[in-house]
Formats: C-alpha cells, sequence, structure tokens
C-alpha cells in the first residue's frame, strides 16, 4: 500500500499535515510519497527530502509562588 502525506509550511518548517492511501493525484495541495511510518506533525525537509519524526518540546516547570511561601513541592507549567 502507498501512502502519502500532505506537507505544509510553518515558521520552523515544513511538517505533515495529514496522510492518505489513495493517490491525491489533482488534489489542492503539497502531496508527497511517504512511507507507513510517517505520522502527523513529523518534519520534511525539501532539500534533502526526507521526513523527521516529530519530538515534543519538553515541559518547563517552576515553583508557584503559593507553593514557595507554604514550602510544598508542586510544581505548576510555565505561563
Amino acid at each position: 500500500m502507498a501512502y502519502w502525506a500532505c506537507v505544509l509550511p510553518a515558521d520552523d518548517g515544513d511538517y505533515v499535515a495529514s496522510i492518505v492511501t489513495k493517490d491525491p493525484g489533482g488534489a489542492p495541495g503539497n502531496w508527497i510519497k511517504c512511507t507507513k511510518t510517517t505520522k502527523v506533525f513529523d518534519k520534511y525537509s525539501s532539500s534533502t527530502k526526507k521526513f523527521t519524526a516529530y519530538t515534543p518540546p519538553a515541559e518547563t516547570y517552576t515553583l508557584g509562588e503559593d507553593v514557595k511561601a507554604n514550602g510544598e513541592g508542586y510544581l505548576l507549567p510555565k505561563e
């Protein structure tokens, strides 16, 4: 079975917006043939013509002011 990824541009590079198994010939968008391991949000490099797996950014936490005052150890997400 063949797979195609719809690649869209973004500020930090091109990314996969959707994947289909039927040839999208004539459909609007930038469709690139890919493998079955390609997933939505993967990055695509038009210069190397390769997909790179998406890795979510690591969340960073800081202690909330109320937690610092009470001496508790709960972490809150940064805003």
